[in-house]
């Protein structure tokens, strides 16, 4: 053969190992370029022995023989840029090499690998190929998606040993804390993708029910804050979803923000997702400290009339630490979670009108008897309104500091008119700034006839101007609906909880020190009577000791649940700051309504307001709230009397 002419026919065999010579030359060419390309950096398999071993990738070679057999066959080079060759790719990856961390994992790292890969341009001699090099990403990205889609939405669709699949890997993908828990415009592509294939309606209810029963399974779980914890990761997905303007309006439609029509106090937070989310509460295991001692059981075991031992008290004070600092991760999670939700019109109105209802079925809270823990009416737990009112502090966290220009800014948007309108709640049945005869006795001591005979003179002297707020002009005010900014409804609505949550549970707190003694000591007498009679006697002193105990450990627990948040410092700072807004608010539109600056209004009485003005309909609570609350902190902080004279 070295002695023919080049252009003389070769024998028939050595012509067709010529072709297959040909054939194995161009496709090796052809997916070594791909796979420099796309394969090893994005998919992390290979086609070829050669790079498989160099760049550590899973070698797919019956893959590669199919492919060497089609061209072939057929003498068509594929096309480099190919759906159907990167399908087949995926499919032959999942099918035969199943990952050990699951496909919903693997097929994320694919995509975060196409981000980076897809990031550093080709330079120099190469760089006439960089434009077939992003399309064969983006060719790449797009399968990705699509199998992904099939993934979550149909769990056992591939072989693997991953103990999560389907919908819920890819909520365990949300939840993930670190600082980019998704890939880089990773919701926005499966959320077009969703949209281009009319999924997005039956994809995001999917999504929702393992997030609710996510939920649900945690509300359910003894353990208080350290079980409550577990919700960060459920807010952490529930804001990556709800940064996708489709998917919030897709979660607005779900059943799980729709509350129902049958409501009552006890079951307002169990009624929607977003309620259920501010469940968490401080149990009894909450206080465990780190030698396993409870001191629940320690608190109770103490003599009446004394405090924990010095040791004890140093242990308390950490685990109240370490739950305060719980707390307050929690409310920001929910805080960053609600601000999101809030961006969809639709959602930012059922969330307000479910904080609406909220504050509506607890009005039993203010009554006295309920306070006292005296009679148990349809209300809602003191912790789960807590959590309310924390969040809705986070929220006014921006106009509530009124040392800045930009806090005087948006104070200055305050629209008190909120409180009468009933837009979100109603405040009826409460006292107004101005007072009547009307309703005289929730303000005058009947028996102090030489004050109620002052009133009467001074209400005379007025004339006109001294009607009741409940009257003409009152209904006149709030007989106009009308729509209010965030900051009027912010301020309005965590006014709002604070009177039902706050007070009732300070002047609660200001008794139960008395009530656990009364308890402690009715214990020892009966203790000491059942240790004398007959059978029947002592069974009879038994159960009245275990019903006795119960509710012992249930006010010893509510002391110290209030322990920990009530005197919070984080918290206390934001709700004096509300009340100092308040307050502001109000002089503000009574210097309004006066004609008056209000730099003059230093000195009390305000002036007398006009018929039907809105300073005279504002509930009073909103001025009695914020001394209430500064009388409790600056006693407990202080409680020599001598300091607070004046």
């Amino acid at each position: 053969p070295r002695c023919q002419s080049p252009n003389a026919r070769a024998p028939a065999p050595l012509q067709r190992t010529r072709s297959i010579m040909e054939t194995d030359s161009a496709v090796t060419d052809l997916l070594e370029t791909w796979e420099d390309y796309l394969l090893s950096d994005v998919l992390g398999v290979s086609l070829s022995a050669r790079l498989a071993k160099v760049k550590q990738s899973q070698l797919m070679a019956s893959l590669c023989e199919e492919l060497r057999a089609e061209y072939a066959q057929t003498g068509e080079r594929p096309k480099l840029v190919s759906s159907g060759l990167v399908d087949r790719v995926l499919v032959t990856r999942l099918t035969e090499f199943p990952p050990n961390a699951g496909v919903v994992v693997y097929l994320l790292r694919c995509y975060e690998n196409a981000n980076k890969a897809g990031g550093t341009p080709l330079r120099g001699k190469n760089a006439s190929k960089e434009a077939e090099r992003q399309e064969a990403f983006q060719t790449a990205k797009n399968s990705i998606i699509t199998y992904f889609h099939l993934t979550v939405t149909n769990p056992g669709m591939w072989r693997s040993d991953a103990s999560v699949e389907g919908m819920q890997a890819f909520v365990m993908a949300l939840k993930n804390p670190g600082a980019s828990p998704m890939p880089r415009g990773f919701m926005d592509h499966l959320v077009r993708h969703l949209l281009e294939n009319s999924e997005l309606s039956t994809f995001v209810p999917m999504l929702m029910d393992v997030i609710a029963a996510d939920v649900d399974r945690l509300v359910a779980l003894p353990g208080g804050l350290a079980t409550a914890t577990g919700l960060i990761p459920i807010y952490t997905a529930l804001t990556n979803l709800s940064t996708q303007k489709e998917i919030c309006r897709a979660m607005a439609e779900s059943p799980f923000f729709v509350m129902p029509d049958d409501l009552t106090g006890s079951k307002v937070f169990s009624s929607t997702l977003i309620g259920k989310l501010l469940m968490y509460t401080i149990d009894k295991e909450s206080f465990a400290a780190r030698d396993g001692l409870n001191l629940v059981e320690e608190y109770m075991r103490t003599a009446p009339g004394e405090d924990l031992e010095y040791p004890n008290l140093v242990k308390l004070g950490e685990v109240l630490e370490g739950q305060r600092k719980q707390y307050t991760q929690i409310a920001l999670a929910a805080h960053g979670l609600v601000r999101n939700l809030l961006k969809e019109p639709t959602l930012r109105e059922r969330i307000f009108q479910w904080m609406g209802k909220v504050c509506d079925l607890n009005v039993e809270k203010k009554k006295t008897a309920v306070q006292h823990g005296m009679v148990r009416a349809d209300v809602s737990d003191d912790l789960h309104l807590f959590n309310l009112l924390h969040l809705l502090l986070n929220m006014c966290e921006p106009f509530c500091n009124l040392d800045t220009e930009k806090g005087l800014k948006l104070a200055a948007k305050v629209d008190l008119a909120f409180f009468t309108a009933e837009t979100r709640f109603s405040v009826a049945k409460d006292d107004r700034l101005a007072v009547s005869g009307e309703n005289l006795d929730r303000w005058l001591d009947r028996r102090n006839l030489a004050r109620i005979q002052q009133f009467q003179a001074r209400e005379a002297a007025l004339g006109p101007a001294a009607k009741s707020a409940d009257g003409e002009g009152t209904a006149k005010l709030a007989a106009e609906p009308r729509s209010f900014g965030t900051v009027s409804e912010f301020l309005g609505l965590a006014s709002r909880v604070c009177h039902l949550c706050v007070i009732p549970a300070v002047s609660r707190y200001n008794r139960v020190d008395r009530v656990i003694e009364n308890m402690k000591r009715q214990k020892l007498r009966l203790e000491q009577l059942g240790a004398s009679g007959g059978a029947f006697r002592q069974l009879r002193v038994q159960m009245e000791l275990t019903r006795l105990s119960a509710e012992l450990e249930k006010e010893v627990l509510w002391r110290l649940q209030m322990n920990s948040v009530l005197f919070d410092t984080n918290f206390l700072t934001a709700l004096l700051s509300l009340l100092r807004l308040q307050s502001y608010s109000v002089m503000r539109l009574a210097a309004e309504e006066a004609n008056e600056p209000q730099s003059t209004l230093t000195r009390l009485p305000l002036p007398q307001p006009e018929d039907g003005s809105l300073f005279a309909a504002l509930p009073d609570h909103i001025i009695e709230d914020a001394a209430e609350v500064l009388a409790f902190v600056a006693f407990r902080l202080n409680p020599n009397p001598r300091t607070h004279r004046g």
